[in-house]
């Protein structure tokens, strides 16, 4: 067997497993490895159309000028990608990720 060190080094159930610098472009999925998982495609750069700071509350979002409580969020969840796409949901969502504190988080909508 070759030294745990080496990246072509077998699985403990003798099962070798594939590099992906090795292929750039490309990861495979070998029996027994479920650490590695295909690459996925990229996609071109898009240019950032608008950055806008926010700060997420508890009870909402405020961004410059006016705040927005979760109920009115609904269009922000939709272009995330959340599901269901409302507001509700994504407070579910970033509140899952982080605890959202008494003094805020501080964070950023791109659009592109």
């Amino acid at each position: 067997m070759e030294p745990a060190s080496d990246l072509r080094a077998e699985d403990r159930r003798g099962a070798r497993w594939h590099d992906p610098t090795d292929d750039p472009g490309r990861a495979e999925v070998q029996p027994g490895r479920s650490g590695v998982v295909p690459r996925l495609e990229r996609t071109p750069y898009t240019a950032l159309k608008a950055v806008i700071p926010i700060t997420i509350w508890a009870d909402g979002i405020e961004a410059p000028r006016e705040f927005r409580s979760w109920g009115l969020l609904d269009e922000i969840a939709r272009l995330d990608g959340i599901e269901p796409p409302t507001g509700e949901a994504l407070c579910r969502v970033l509140s899952g990720m982080h605890k959202i504190p008494d003094t805020g988080i501080e964070a950023q909508i791109l659009r592109w």
